[in-house]
């Protein structure tokens, strides 16, 4: 059974080559298969027509000429005449359909097969080929209404079957044109099925991307269509990392190996990020930045940050990369208002802007290698949390003179 199932698969694949869409690969594999159903469902009727010999000889020949069929059909696709393949399959099938009907006649009802052939173009024949499908149909219709045209001037076929006879070819045809329908359907329906699967796996994607660009809650404002994200926050966290010593040893190690450290690195404060539910902004070439309390009234953010910013800086210190043992993490917190909102249309971003913003950025730039340096409104936020050394006043560019705490560990 396996045996004969991977023949089928393979006569299937005949005339399929790589990089051919999803697409294509099936309107040949339909065309492959097609020429075979057909043939073993009027091969199923053998017996009929073989019990009214001679009568039926001209049936008979046309039965036995779908042999031929099965051999055209993947010839044509091998060589790549896809479109040669399916007109002549679909002008054969409807040939065959006519002159079957045209000489048992109505009783049989061997001309509803024309509606099955119609079932089957629009399974056969792709979008891009809609004038050839419009062609088929309109030859059925018309094969149709000519064997009604006949039936009804001459009042039957072209033989005149025993009544037992008409009755076993009525049942046969009914259950063959039944039968036909139903795998249409399923294929028709398999073919929704998977499609919806595919729309659900790619929706999933889709979201996942978007929430690893954008915080969740501007993700979802973003779907409902909101034009313009801009929000004032009156009380928000800023943590700038810069890994000190990457410059240096960007030149020292191979581009491959450079870009492994970083992202082993950026992977881990992913991860922390996520742990304590602060939101990361972006990351500017070996720069890191967090945000907190962005979008939502959580009263402990600051707590949080100062968290995230010690895992921060006790990764860093456990880290073992090989060819980098030097390096080293400085961080920058500060917190207060700011705005937050969306830019661009195209690779759009989530920034933020404000005095906030610049002054968390330069507690960064004017710190220690492997020390978190704060501002004192936030040191005044989390002191009764955490331990903290006093540094004093520094020089801060565009600020002056401000108090600054390193901070030292959880209370």
């Amino acid at each position: 059974m396996k045996k004969l199932l991977k023949h089928w698969q393979n006569f299937q694949q005949i005339g399929i080559i790589e990089g051919m869409s999803p697409s294509e690969k099936r309107y040949i594999k339909t065309s492959n298969g097609l020429v075979v159903f057909v043939t073993a469902l009027l091969w199923l009727q053998l017996p009929f027509v073989i019990e009214l010999l001679p009568d039926t000889k001209y049936i008979l020949a046309i039965f036995l000429s779908w042999i031929l069929m099965v051999l055209v059909i993947p010839i044509l696709n091998k060589k790549h005449h896809f479109t040669a393949a399916r007109l002549t399959y679909s002008i054969f099938s409807l040939f065959s359909i006519f002159l079957v009907a045209i000489q048992l006649g109505p009783e049989t009802a061997n001309h509803l097969f024309m509606a099955a052939a119609i079932l089957g173009f629009f399974i056969l024949f792709p979008k891009s080929q809609t004038p050839y499908l419009v062609a088929m149909i309109t030859l059925a219709i018309i094969g149709f209404a000519t064997l009604e045209w006949y039936f009804l001037s001459n009042g039957g076929g072209l033989l005149d079957l025993p009544q037992e006879f008409v009755f076993t070819a009525k049942i046969s045809s009914m259950s063959a044109f039944i039968f036909i329908v139903l795998a249409i359907t399923a294929y028709h329906y398999n073919l929704v099925y998977q499609a919806e699967k595919m729309l659900e796996l790619e929706h999933k994607r889709s979201e996942n991307l978007l929430l690893n660009i954008l915080p969740s809650q501007i993700a979802e404002r973003l779907k409902n269509n909101e034009n313009q994200i801009a929000d004032q926050i009156e009380d928000a966290g800023v943590l700038f990392a810069d890994i000190v010593g990457f410059t240096e040893l960007s030149e020292k190690v191979q581009h491959t190996q450079l870009v492994y450290i970083l992202d082993k690195l950026f992977t881990r404060f992913d991860q922390i990020v996520s742990t304590y539910q602060v939101e990361k902004i972006k990351m500017i070439g070996d720069s890191y930045m967090v945000g907190s309390g962005l979008n939502s009234s959580d009263k402990k953010h600051h707590i949080k940050l100062a968290e995230c910013a010690l895992d921060m800086l006790k990764s860093i210190e456990e880290n073992n990369i090989t060819n980098a043992p030097d390096l080293g993490l400085r961080i920058g917190i500060h917190c207060g208002p700011l705005v937050a909102g969306v830019i661009c249309q195209k690779k759009f971003a989530y920034d933020l802007w404000g005095d906030t913003v610049n002054i968390s950025s330069r507690m960064e730039s004017h710190g220690e290698k492997n020390r978190i340096q704060v501002s004192h409104h936030f040191y005044e936020m989390t002191k009764l949390h955490f331990i903290y050394e006093k540094r004093g006043k520094i020089q801060v560019k565009g600020k002056g003179e401000m108090d600054t705490y390193f901070l030292i560990e959880r209370r």
